[in-house]
């Protein structure tokens, strides 16, 4: 999908990440994490529709933590994908938790 995404904005050549280096930094040092939507059911899920990468940053101006989004698409229009529900979850948990902003960028 990261690859789908640039292909769309035209920036191909900007691409550096490579499965290993997502493996390294999502799995095994997680510096961001990273939400799929998939099509179908939880009884019978089928291909990526969505994807969403965020990380948690921390406001020494405001002395509160945010989170910065990415979310990219595949399949699947931006206010119906389930990507932006999952993404408002984490939204609603850094509020909960006393938290200051939400970057998030995407189409």
């Amino acid at each position: 999908m990261i690859g789908r995404q640039a292909a769309y904005e035209n920036q191909q050549d900007a691409v550096k990440a490579t499965p290993e280096l997502l493996e390294q930094y999502l799995f095994d040092t997680p510096y961001a994490h990273a939400l799929l939507a998939f099509s179908g059911s939880p009884e019978s899920p089928g291909p990526p529709i969505g994807l969403a990468l965020y990380f948690f940053n921390y406001s020494t101006w405001t002395g509160r933590p945010g989170l910065y989004v990415r979310i990219y698409f595949a399949f699947c229009a931006v206010r119906s994908c389930p990507a932006v529900s999952l993404v408002g979850n984490q939204q609603e948990s850094l509020m909960e938790t006393g938290g200051g902003s939400l970057r998030e960028t995407g189409i």
